[in-house]
Formats: structure tokens, C-alpha cells, sequence
């Protein structure tokens, strides 16, 4: 387990900048797919959709549709402002669904060979858990991945090939409660290597997927939850900013670069 070093913010003042503008500036736009971010008013202003700044156009609905509903998550501060105080917060029935059908790249996720990173800035609730992101619904026998926090307070990572498990991998560090967290995963898989990190501590695990399927997904994928309104964000929790890359692997040190860059914006 590492301990990361303190280092200065990124983006100037305590707002720290939106996400998107703070991964162009320290030069890792490369195979970023999802960039969220509720503080930026080009992510989001109103409206039923949180918008993707990568350049994809990889948009999530608030809640299961395109319509008002009872499971979309509710906007809190002013667009825009980019502070602590711009986040979607939740009442244990919210979620984002991915706004069209399953792309390439989310399939890619859970196959042979994977590479991705995501990372976020989610406000924890003690003793509860929640998805981070996930197309198999928390269940192995679904064919996808999914990452979230448990009710013991840390970071998992899982997946299925539709009969079982490839993937099945927990922290040792905890969130902390009551408080925003960085949380972030990166993943190689064909070299087995797997590196999750909440806030400034990093965790690197052997993590090969034990017989990876080459199905795609049949679970549209969802964020604050695990895909079919599965595993959803605790009441109380909240969620700042959220970003996936395919086909790159951030390392250790440019995780903690992002982690330093954002924590000004969120008071940590």
C-alpha cells in the first residue's frame, strides 16, 4: 500500500477547474470516453441528460429514461459555479443510465485484455454502499463489470462471464465517511495488473480475469449503480465528477496528479 504525496493544486483557486479543463491541461485526454462533471455548466445546466465534455458524446440520463422520474438524482447548486457545493446527490433510488446502446468500447471492459481507467469524486455515507459504475447489475453470472464501494467502506471491483466470476477484488483501505473521496481504478489486464486508490493512498493487486467471456453485455451500463437499477448509491451520498478512459491505463503517479489536480475543487 502507498501513501501519495501531497502536492499543489492545479487550475488556480479553490474551484480547481472543471474536469474536462483539467485533463487537457495536464495532457491526458487520450482514450478518455466519459467526462462528467456537475459543476460545469456544459455538463450540466437542467435538463434529463449529464453531458459528456470528452468529445464522444457519451451522455448519461438522469435516472432509467430520457423523462422525469423518480430515480433520476437531484442537481444541487449553482451550474456552473464549480465548487464543493455542485454535485447530484441521492435518496437510495437514484441512478444515471447510458443514454443509447452498449457502445464498443463498455464491452471492452470486461473481455480479454482489458485496459481502462475511471476515477470520481463521490461523498460517502458510513456503512453503506453503492455503484460506481456497472453493466452486470453486482451479479457474476451477468456478463460485465461493475465497481462500487460496500457497505465495509472500500472499493470492489467484479465481473462475470455470464456462468461465474473473472473478476472479484477488494481494498484494504476505506472511504471516508461523511466526507468527498477521490476514488479511481486502472486496469491491465493482460498483464494482471490492477491498481485502485482512494484518496492518497494506492493498492496494487495481481488481477488476471479468470475466463473472460467474448459476449457483449446485455445490461445497459449505469453510474451510481451496477446496470438494472442494481446497487445503488446510499441516501446521502452524492457524486461530483466522473470519468472513464478505454484502452489506457492511468498510472500511479498520473493518478495522483488528477487526484491533486481536482481536490482543491472539492475542499479536500
Amino acid at each position: 500500500m502507498l501513501q501519495v504525496n501531497e502536492l499543489s493544486g492545479f487550475g488556480g483557486g479553490a474551484s480547481g477547474g472543471s474536469l474536462i479543463d483539467i485533463i487537457r491541461g495536464v495532457g491526458l485526454t487520450s482514450g478518455l470516453k466519459v467526462c462528467l462533471d456537475a459543476g460545469d455548466a456544459a455538463s450540466y445546466t437542467s435538463g434529463q441528460s449529464w453531458l459528456d465534455r470528452s468529445g464522444g458524446g457519451y451522455d448519461f440520463f438522469l435516472g432509467t429514461t430520457g423523462s422525469s422520474t423518480a430515480s433520476d438524482p437531484t442537481f444541487n447548486g449553482t451550474a456552473g459555479r464549480l465548487s464543493n457545493a455542485e454535485y447530484f446527490s441521492f435518496d437510495g433510488g437514484d441512478n444515471f443510465t447510458y443514454d443509447s446502446a452498449i457502445e464498443t468500447w463498455m464491452n471492452n471492459l470486461h473481455k480479454d485484455s482489458a485496459v481502462f481507467t475511471m476515477l470520481a469524486w463521490v461523498y460517502h455515507v458510513t456503512g453503506t454502499g453503492g455503484g460506481l459504475f456497472g453493466d452486470n447489475a453486482g451479479a457474476t453470472t451477468n456478463v460485465g463489470i461493475g465497481w462500487r464501494a460496500t457497505t465495509g467502506n472500500v472499493l470492489r471491483v467484479n465481473g462475470g462471464n455470464g456462468s461465474g466470476s473473472i473478476i472479484n477484488q477488494s481494498t484494504t483501505a476505506t472511504l471516508t465517511g461523511s466526507a468527498w473521496n477521490f476514488v479511481a481504478i486502472a486496469m491491465t489486464e493482460a498483464s494482471s495488473g490492477l491498481l485502485m486508490q482512494i484518496n492518497g493512498t494506492q493498492e496494487t493487486f495481481s488481477a488476471a480475469y479468470s475466463s473472460p467471456t467474448a459476449s457483449d453485455a446485455s445490461i445497459t451500463p449505469q453510474i451510481a449503480g451496477m446496470g438494472s437499477s442494481q446497487v445503488l448509491q446510499a441516501s446521502g451520498a452524492r457524486m461530483g465528477a466522473f470519468a472513464i478512459w478505454e484502452g489506457v491505463a492511468l498510472t500511479a503517479a498520473q493518478l495522483n496528479t488528477m487526484r491533486e489536480a481536482t481536490r482543491g475543487r472539492f475542499g479536500v
